[in-house]
């Protein structure tokens, strides 16, 4: 009974064919692939615009964003599930990858932020003295020299995207776009008490995280460091 579960509505779970298992890398790294790619460029180019030019309104926005972190994440279901549906993204994994780059912004933001404010001036001034424009000094310089606090930041939309659960299952309906945790649940209500099959779906799930970290657990912790320390 299992096995024909698996195989009949969710192959993506635990893909037992090519094809299946095809399918899953595909929809897994296309998503993981825009929340990350999209999470470091709009992270970074909001920290340090909100960082290097001085702006009207530019406090405003810096303590708005530092409001937002003390809004429960679960008071802000129905407003998103709302703008979702009138931008017709219900159900599409555009609207979740929208979703979580949206969610994990503040927290990023104030990462980055923190780097830029101990990264020296001087550097970016050399490269305007020499003729460099603001975006190639921006992508060129900035980005490399900031690539432990990057690193960290996609990181932590990686964590973000692939643990939620309540977002995706208020966002999707149709099983080719449910997330993992999602999958999990079903399974969970289906076959309950058959362990072996729920642990490796379990051990699927959390093994990519502890991959990640292990991994990579300094380049986290330098760029937290590098966020928190001045001069």
């Amino acid at each position: 009974r299992c096995n024909k579960y698996i195989d009949e509505t969710a192959p993506w779970l635990l893909a037992k064919d090519d094809a299946a298992r095809s399918r899953l890398e595909g929809v897994l790294f296309n998503l993981l692939e825009c929340i990350r790619v999209l999470s470091v460029l709009l992270y970074s180019m909001a920290a340090y615009g909100l960082t290097r030019f001085p702006f009207r309104g530019r406090n405003v926005i810096i303590v708005f964003f530092s409001m937002t972190l003390l809004i429960p994440v679960n008071s802000l279901l129905y407003p998103i599930f709302f703008i979702i549906r009138r931008l017709g993204l219900y159900d599409t994994k555009a609207g979740l990858v929208l979703v979580f780059v949206a969610m994990g912004l503040p927290m990023s933001f104030f990462v980055l932020r923190g780097f830029f404010n101990n990264l020296p001036v001087e550097i970016e001034e050399a490269a305007y003295i020499d003729g460099a424009s603001v975006w190639t000094t921006f992508f060129r310089i900035v980005m490399p020299i900031s690539s432990a606090s990057l690193v960290t930041v996609a990181i932590l939309a990686f964590f973000n995207s692939w643990n939620d659960f309540i977002f995706a299952l208020t966002l999707t309906s149709k099983t080719a776009n449910r997330t993992l945790p999602l999958a999990l649940k079903y399974f969970l209500t289906n076959f309950t008490y058959d362990y072996p099959s729920l642990f490796a779906v379990v051990v699927i799930i959390i093994l990519p995280c502890i991959v990640v970290y292990a991994l990579l657990q300094e380049r986290i912790t330098d760029g937290i460091v590098s966020s928190a320390i001045k001069g």
